[in-house]
Parts: C-alpha cells; sequence; structure tokens
C-alpha cells in the first residue's frame, strides 16, 4: 500500500491513489510536518513544535501519547519511529514543488502550487506549530508569487496574453495593492487590445490605494497609464523592472523572528563566525559594534544557517525592550516557547530546561541591562551544551568571551563602478530604494554618486536604509546634498549621551529635520509605547490619524506588521523619545487607556470566549507593564485596582506566577510608602491566591489573612468572601476539612448577607465538594442540585460546564454511574459546540470513570485515554493522576497487570510531585487492589491502612478500603496518629524515586 499526502490546498491522504476523509486531528499534523520536512526528524524538535511551553517531561508524554495515536489512523504503516527521531515514509507534493523552486522552474511550480499551504488547517496563533504553519504558508506563497511574476513577464516578452493576464490576476487576488504586479497587469492588458480593462486595473487600484492607505500611485504608474490611454505604449517588457525571486531553497521551519526585509551579503563574517562556532573551547561569543552596524540581523541570519547543527534547534531572544535584568529570564523564557510551571523561578526553570539542551541561542541588545554578564554566566555553567551569542554595544567582561567586531557592509571605491553588484552597501541601498518606489533604477550617471554616498555612511546598514528611504521624497542628488548638510557618523559623542545614539544620532537628527511639525510631534508621543500598538490606541492617546502614520511608515521610521499593528525600532523610539517634552498628561492618557482596557475585559475573560481577550493582552504586554509602573509612580491606585482582575486572570492562565508576584511585590513596595488600604487589600488577595496556585500554602494563608483583616476594616464584604473561599481551599487541598467547612459556612453565610446569586453558588458549589469528602452525601447532593439547576436556568455555558462535571463526579463517586454517565456526554456534547475545548478532558474522563464503574472497560480505556491526551497537553498533572488511575482499575480488571501497575506508578508519582494527598489516597487504593490481584499482601495491607486512616482521604475511599480488606480476610493496622501515617506514607513514596514509567 502506497501513501501520499497532499500539502498543497490539503491537506489531503491518498492511499494507494484513493482520497481519504480524514478529520485533521493532531496525527495527521504531525504526518504533514514530517512529511514537508522530508527527512528523519529529532523527537526535540517534535516536542518544541508541539508543546513549546509544557515542561520537557510533560512534552515527552505528549509526544508518547501523539506516537499511540499515529499507530492506530489507516496510514500507520507510513509512519517511521526510532528511538529519539521520526520521518514519513510517503509520497507529498510539496517536494516537487520545492524541486522546482530550487531548480528555477517557474513554469512547473507554478503549475504545481493547487492551494496554500495546509489551506484546510485553521492556525490560531497559540503553538510553534502555527508559527511555523503561517511563516512557511508566506514563503510558500511568496515562492509561487515570484514564480508567477517571472512567467507571467515571459508570455508578455512571447506575446502570450492571455495566460499571463490569468496568472497576474491570481496574483493581484492575494495582493491587490502590489502595485509592481498591477503596472504588468495593466501592460499585458493592453498589449493584448484590451485598453478599456488596463485602463479599469488602473482606476480600481487608484481607487483602492486611497482608501485604504490614502497614497496616491508612484509616478511610474501614472506614466504607465497616460501611455496606454494615449496609445504611446511600447510593445517592449523589461524583465529587470520586477524583483525576480530567490533561487535559494525555501527556508525548513524554524522558531526564529520573520524579518521584514531579505538579508544582503555578510558572506564573509557568516563564514568567520562558523569557523568560531566549530571550534571546540566556543561557548560565549560576542558581536560588538555600535547601533545600527546590524548585530541584530547578522546573528539572526546565522542562526538561520546554523539550524541544522544544533539538536535542540536555535533561538533569539530580544532583550531590546526589557526595562530591568529580572525581566530577562521571562524573555528566555518566552523565545523558548518555554511552558512555565509556576513551582520555582523562571530564571531557574530556564537553567533547568537547557541543561542537556544543544542549542545555539541570541541575546540580542545585552548592553542597557547591568546584570547581564551575571545570567550570562549562569547560562554558561547550567547549560555546558548550549553556544550563546550576545549582540552588544559593550563587552560583557566574561573570562571566556570571544569578541568579534561587526562592521558596516562593503563598498565599493570610486574606480568600482563596473562591479557595483558585488558590493553589499550598494546592494542594500537599491533592494530598500525599490521597496519604497518600484520604479526606482540605478542610471550609469548615478554610479559615482551611490559610491560616494555608501562610503559616506560607512556601510551602515540601517543608515542606508533610512537613507534609501527618503527616495520616495528626494532625487538621488538631493538626497545626497541633505546627508552632506549636516551629519557626521565619525563625530565623538559626549558622555553624556548614551552609546546608544553614537553613530546614527546625526543620521536621526536629519531625518527629524525632513518631518513636518505634526509627523515631529506623532513620532515624538508615539515614543511611550512599548511593544507596538494598535491605530485604535495611537489615535486615542496622541490623536494621530491615520494619514499622518502612514506617513511615518514611508519613511521607515514607522512599521506596519502582518496583523495591523504598528512598531518603532527600539532605538528610533529611543531616539524620538529625547525629542519628546516631559509630558505627564500624556502618559496619564496612556497608563489610563491600557489599563482601562483591562478594566473592560475582566468578564470576558470569565466567560466563555475568554481566548480573544487573552490575545488582547499579550499583544499589549509592554504597554501594560509601562502603565501599570507609571500609575503606580504617579499613586493613581484607583487605575491598578480596575485593571488588576484582569492582568492576573492574565498572567494565571500563562501560568507567569512569578511576574505576577514580582509585580505585586512592586506595588505593595510603593505602598509601603504611600498607603492605600483599599489597594492593599486586594494585592494582599491576589499574592495569596498566587501562592496557593503554586502549592505555597503557608505564605498563601498568611496573606488572605492579611487581606480579610483589610476588608473587615473598611467592610467590602465581597474581598473578604474571596479571601474567605481561598483559605477554604487551602484547607481543603492539606486534608483539613472541617476547617474548610467552618471557612466555607463562613463564606456561604456573608455571601446570603450580600444577596449575591453568583456568590452563593460559588460557595455552595465549594461546600458541596466538602461535604462530599467529609462523607454527608445527602447534603453534598443537596448544594450540587441547587448549583446545577441554577446554572441550568442561568445559562452560563461556562457555570453549567463545570457544574455538570463536578455532579456527575460526585454520582460516580457515589456508585451511581448510571446516572453520571448521561452528565458527561451532556457537557462533553455543550463544550464541543460551545467550542471550549480545555474541558473536553474533564468530561472524557467522567464518561471514562462511569464506564468503569458499569463494566464496560474497553469503553473507559478508550475514553480515559483521550482524556490523558487532551491533560498532557494541557499540563495538568493532577487531571493525568486522575485519569492514570482510571486506567490501572480499567486494566486491572482485564487482568493485564504490567499496564496497571505502570499506570498507578505513574499516578502516585504525579501527586507526590504536587503533594495532592486527596488524590493520592484514590491511587494508593486502585494500587492496594493491584497488589492484591497479584498477591503481594504486605503492600496492600500498608496501602490500606493508610487510606483508611488518613485525614486527606475522603469517607468513600475510607470505606472503600475497608471493604477491600474484609473481602480479602485482611488485618489493617490498628488506628494509628497522624505522624505514623505520614511516616508509613513517606516510607512507601520513598521506594517510588527510581520508577521505570516505560
Amino acid at each position: 500500500m502506497q501513501a501520499q499526502l497532499e500539502l498543497l490546498g490539503g491537506p489531503r491522504l491518498l492511499l494507494d491513489g484513493i482520497k481519504q476523509d480524514l478529520s485533521i486531528n493532531r496525527s495527521l499534523l504531525l504526518a504533514s510536518y514530517l512529511a514537508f520536512q522530508a527527512d528523519w526528524v529529532s523527537r526535540d524538535e517534535i516536542l518544541t513544535v508541539f508543546w513549546p511551553q509544557a515542561t520537557e517531561v510533560k512534552a515527552r508524554q505528549s509526544l508518547r501519547a501523539l506516537i499511540y495515536q499515529c499507530k492506530k489512523m489507516p496510514y500507520a504503516f507510513a509512519f517511521a519511529f526510532e528511538d529519539q527521531q521520526m520521518r514519513w515514509l510517503g509520497q507529498t507534493d510539496i517536494s516537487a514543488f520545492q524541486e522546482a523552486i530550487s531548480k528555477g522552474q517557474w513554469q512547473k511550480a507554478v503549475e504545481l502550487y493547487s492551494g496554500a499551504f495546509l489551506e484546510k488547517v485553521q492556525s490560531d496563533d497559540s503553538s510553534a506549530f502555527n508559527s511555523w504553519l503561517e511563516q512557511t504558508r508566506d514563503e510558500l506563497l511568496s515562492a509561487w508569487r515570484n514564480g508567477a511574476l517571472l512567467v507571467a513577464k515571459e508570455d508578455i516578452a512571447l506575446a502570450r496574453y492571455n495566460p499571463a493576464i490569468n496568472l497576474l490576476e491570481a496574483v493581484l487576488y492575494s495582493d491587490f495593492l502590489a502595485e509592481d504586479v498591477v503596472q504588468l497587469s495593466m501592460r499585458a492588458y493592453a498589449l493584448a487590445g484590451q485598453k478599456e480593462k488596463a485602463l479599469k486595473t488602473f482606476e480600481v487600484f487608484r481607487k483602492s490605494l486611497l482608501k485604504e492607505l490614502e497614497l496616491e500611485p508612484v509616478e511610474a504608474t501614472l506614466e504607465l497609464a497616460e501611455k496606454i490611454r494615449t496609445g504611446l505604449l511600447e510593445p517592449s517588457v523589461k524583465l529587470a523592472d520586477i524583483p525576480g525571486p530567490t533561487q535559494e531553497r525555501l527556508s525548513q521551519a524554524s522558531f526564529l523572528p520573520q524579518a521584514l526585509t531579505p538579508f544582503v551579503g555578510r558572506t564573509l563574517e557568516l563564514l568567520e563566525l562558523s569557523q568560531l562556532l566549530k571550534q571546540e573551547n566556543t561557548r560565549l561569543i560576542t558581536l560588538l559594534g555600535p547601533g545600527g552596524i546590524g548585530k541584530s540581523r547578522l546573528s539572526l541570519q546565522l542562526l538561520r544557517e546554523q539550524k541544522s547543527n544544533f539538536l535542540d534547534g536555535v533561538y533569539f531572544v530580544s532583550l531590546a525592550p526589557l526595562r530591568s535584568d529580572h525581566e530577562v529570564p521571562d524573555a528566555v523564557a518566552s523565545a523558548l516557547q518555554l511552558r512555565l510551571s509556576g513551582e520555582a523561578r523562571v530564571a531557574e526553570e530556564v537553567f533547568s530546561y537547557l541543561a542537556n539542551k544543544s542549542m545555539l541561542i541570541v541575546l540580542d541588545n545585552t548592553e542597557h541591562l547591568s546584570g547581564i554578564a551575571l545570567f550570562v554566566k549562569r547560562l554558561l555553567e547550567q547549560a555546558p551544551k548550549c553556544i550563546f551569542i550576545c549582540t552588544s554595544r559593550l563587552l560583557l567582561g566574561l573570562p571566556n568571551e570571544l569578541v568579534y567586531d561587526v562592521v558596516g557592509l562593503s563598498v565599493p571605491s570610486v574606480h568600482e563602478e563596473s562591479s557595483l553588484d558585488a558590493y553589499d552597501a550598494v546592494q542594500l541601498f537599491i533592494r530598500t530604494a525599490r521597496r519604497v518606489r518600484s520604479d526606482f533604477s540605478l542610471q550609469k550617471a548615478d554610479y559615482p554618486l551611490v559610491i560616494e554616498l555608501c562610503q559616506f555612511l560607512e556601510g551602515m546598514p540601517l543608515a542606508l536604509e533610512l537613507a534609501a528611504s527618503w527616495v520616495r521624497l528626494f532625487s538621488l542628488p538631493d538626497l545626497y546634498n541633505e546627508l552632506r548638510k549636516d551629519i557626521d557618523l565619525l563625530e565623538a559623542t559626549a558622555q553624556e549621551v548614551s552609546e546608544r545614539h553614537t553613530s546614527l544620532r546625526k543620521v536621526f537628527e536629519t531625518s527629524w529635520t525632513l518631518l513636518n511639525s505634526e509627523q515631529q510631534r506623532v513620532l515624538a508621543v508615539i515614543s511611550v509605547f512599548r511593544g507596538g500598538f494598535d491605530l485604535q490606541a495611537v489615535h486615542k492617546i496622541t490623536g494621530a490619524s491615520p494619514r499622518i502614520l502612514l506617513s511615518l511608515v514611508n519613511t521607515s521610521l514607522l512599521r506596519t506588521t502582518s496583523s495591523g499593528r504598528f512598531s518603532i525600532l527600539e532605538v528610533i523610539r529611543q531616539y524620538a523619545a529625547e525629542k519628546l517634552v516631559q509630558d505627564q498628561e500624556l502618559l496619564d492618557g496612556h497608563a489610563e487607556h491600557y489599563l482601562g482596557v483591562l478594566a473592560s475585559l475582566t468578564d470576558n475573560l470569565k466567560g466563555d470566549s475568554p481566548k480573544s481577550s487573552l490575545t488582547i493582552i499579550e499583544n499589549d504586554l509592554e504597554n501594560i507593564r509601562t502603565a501599570w509602573h507609571w500609575a503606580l509612580e504617579r499613586l493613581r491606585f484607583d487605575l491598578c485596582y480596575d485593571a488588576s482582575e484582569s492582568l492576573f486572570v492574565f498572567l494565571k492562565e500563562k501560568a507567569r506566577y512569578q511576574e505576577a508576584l514580582t509585580l505585586l511585590k512592586e506595588a505593595r513596595k510603593v505602598l509601603a510608602n504611600h498607603p492605600n488600604a483599599k489597594l492593599q487589600m486586594l494585592l494582599a488577595y491576589k499574592q495569596g491566591a498566587c501562592y496557593y496556585d503554586i502549592n505555597d500554602y503557608s505564605l498563601a494563608r498568611a496573606l488572605c489573612l492579611e487581606s480579610l483583616a483589610l476588608a473587615k476594616t473598611l467592610n467590602d464584604s465581597v474581598i473578604s468572601l474571596r479571601n474567605i473561599l481561598v483559605l477554604a481551599n487551602i484547607c481543603n487541598a492539606l486534608g483539613d476539612y472541617d476547617q474548610a467547612f467552618y471557612y466555607a459556612e463562613e463564606a456561604l453565610a456573608l455571601a446570603q448577607q450580600l444577596g449575591s446569586e453568583d456568590l452563593i453558588v460559588r460557595s455552595r458549589d465549594l461546600l458541596a465538594m466538602i461535604e462530599e469528602f467529609r462523607g454527608n452525601f445527602a447534603t453534598s447532593e443537596e448544594h450540587y442540585r441547587f448549583v446545577l439547576n441554577f446554572h441550568r436556568e442561568s445559562r452560563q455555558k461556562l457555570e453549567l460546564v463545570r457544574a455538570l462535571n463536578n455532579y456527575g463526579c460526585f454520582l460516580n463517586d457515589t456508585a451511581r454511574p448510571g446516572e453520571a454517565k448521561p452528565l458527561f456526554l451532556e457537557g462533553l456534547e455543550l463544550v464541543e459546540n460551545a467550542g471550549l475545548n480545555a474541558y473536553k478532558a474533564f468530561f472524557r474522563e467522567g464518561v471514562g470513570n462511569s464506564a468503569y464503574l458499569l463494566g464496560d472497560f474497553a469503553e473507559a480505556i478508550r475514553n480515559t485515554e483521550q482524556a490523558l491526551i487532551l491533560y498532557i497537553e494541557h499540563g495538568d498533572s493532577e487531571g493525568q493522576a486522575v485519569t492514570q488511575t482510571i486506567l490501572a482499575n480499567s486494566y486491572l480488571a482485564q487482568k493485564e497487570f504490567k499496564k496497571a501497575t505502570i499506570y498507578a506508578k505513574q499516578a502516585v508519582h504525579l501527586c507526590k510531585a504536587k503533594d495532592s494527598r486527596r488524590k493520592l489516597m484514590t491511587t494508593l487504593l486502585a494500587w492496594a487492589e493491584i497488589s492484591l490481584a497479584q498477591d503481594d499482601l504486605t503492600t496492600a495491607t500498608t496501602l490500606l491502612t493508610i487510606v483508611k486512616n488518613h485525614g486527606a482521604s475522603k469517607k468513600v475511599c475510607k470505606e472503600a478500603a475497608e471493604t477491600v480488606a474484609k473481602r480479602y480476610s485482611l488485618q489493617l493496622l490498628p488506628k494509628i496518629s497522624d505522624d505514623e501515617l505520614d511516616t508509613l506514607l513517606t516510607a512507601f513514596l520513598n521506594k517510588q524515586n527510581s520508577l521505570n514509567l516505560s
């Protein structure tokens, strides 16, 4: 049997040439990724692509689960799995397309391009896979576009006008504002004798350009339209008028920033750096040079070329936007797409993750961070297989630092006019000029001027790009004269001037003088933004119009992103900030806007569809941090209070607990000198909740008690209730059910005093769980039913989902699986219809457990395995432990003792790691049953004794332990103290430290 994956316009699977109807799932995505690579791919690369934010252990568990699913697929025979690598053995349509591209066979490539790469796969920008997918789509589309233009130009030259017109229309469909394509399309129509269509194409483009960008076509387009209108068009085509496609093979998937412009030159530098990387003792290279010299682009290109030489990948970490040293670990973790567990400091998690990795990592723009040398030193010590490259204007001063001086691009001498194309500085200038003016070209008479200009700017890339961006406004001689009036790149600056501006200050000053007063004002005021901004924000805060912003985009001082946001180079932003007179009203407006946006998202974050709100916060997190710091500095505690809920919901959702705690500690430090009881109360509660989430129950309790005392003083019953609920959960987690019950009852009484139905329901939901654990099943069920009925009537989908799951679990725990299963099936249908994918695992687990209790072990295993895969993907270790316990019981019922033991051991391991003793008791009960089935009475007796007597055991677990003991006539140990039980439990768990979990 032969398998073929069609990736262009797909994915589509053909088995022996017959199309198969398949749903798009993770198995098919893995097959597509491997098929695109057309070679062996390391498992570590797959982990990084599909689970970039998970810990290594969780990611490898997810990969094992995915491989298990792949082996069940009808195309399983086309996979090849080895210990550390895998590949797709079947055929694929992408290889022929890529081969045609690499050989420059553009006609063939255009014919093979049957649609966008993996067109049927929807990308939500939530993973490294989707980043790779979007980048690969763009690269393949760009290659097809370039090929289509070349083919169209050749067709026109050979008077094959209709095929050319069809191709050009297809290109314009994907990019209707591509002026170079519009020009060629007009020419093709005119030469084909379709003058009216040529002019209509021009008019449609002109109106679209005016509507979308408030711009007029360039002079070359206007002249072409006039020639067509007057019948003066010459029937010839200059192929050089349109930039051709690259002959280089399309890049493979990477996790590097997508450059907005092509990389130019640096052949010698790349060769020298690659040789340095091969030297045995190379661990740290510093690319040293002034701002704007091209260190970042050089390092990024080096990463692209070195991808295949580092087993665990290459990564680029931008440090330019950071304000202080403590933000560096977060930036590194983000670039590595590391999913933080929230259980340790971010730096320690980064060091642990890198310990056994073979990576090449660039730390870009380190000079403004005073403590960076110490952090890099720790990286070198903790990650012995990694090589680090720092781009900087200052040396780090570390003993093993290799310094590589980065100078300007190669510049020709005056007498080398005949070989201008061989010089990188000229190439960069011409490419940039053509980007802003599609009709820009060099004449023979311009050669000396271009040489002088490149020499004058010393081949400095950013200076060349800024100079070339002005050709839209000036002729080449006028531009050169303007630059010469007041530019001296070699001029020494005063000590108080930032090193960042040493080389480019005069270039920027010249750029500044070319702006009108409104452009200058806007460029200065937008320096308050960090990490980009959108049109709505900049207009609201600064009053800048789209027209003025686009005029700045045209001068390359401002850039637009594919998502429609604006960005400004950090070095330009800092220069512009110096032009801004301290404007507290502007900064207040910035803080009010971004913290106001946060405050407005609170309900959405807690509703049914929080994803869009999370994306909004993620995009503007740098602005939000800046706004938070400014509000604290200005003592605008009202802004911080209103925004805090959304901010910390976001940080909790992303498991960025250490960042949350840092912000909270900074705020509380300000409050120590400027007391504000209301904000102190709220932040102490938030801090306590954060510590609860990372299982630091001691600090969590102390902070919640502090907040509770302030809340009572301020008569803030809502914050009081929220603190009490956290305290109840702390006691519940520790197995202190009586104290948990006391707090929950207090919360309910307070909610009833407030008359808040939502808080009453929330309190009764917690009481239901606590009463169940205490064994008061009738009272517990009364609460569960009340909560479920309330949410059925309120039509709050998210809350109804939780209520269905909680009540279903209760029914299973009380041996009523026949009643529980319909609730889980109802919930499963609800989450699938509402797109609440994060909750599928709960209901698959519930259906699986119900099936187990009903004796349908095959259904139990099928549903529970699906739940386990989802829990692994979500990084939910407690959910994994529960499902593994169900699987252990199910396999035990089928007398598959080996599988049952493996799952039980894995569950115990996870419970121990999380100190989740309540769930551990359920797992120990399953292990005891497994031990009895294998005649290990000693282990079974020990475990049943622990479960029967331990305070963390639910009543149903205690009763089950007694039932099992009676069934096997076991004499359990007499009731012993909690200290003795803990000693017994610790001794058993210590035996499991070296588990073989394979």
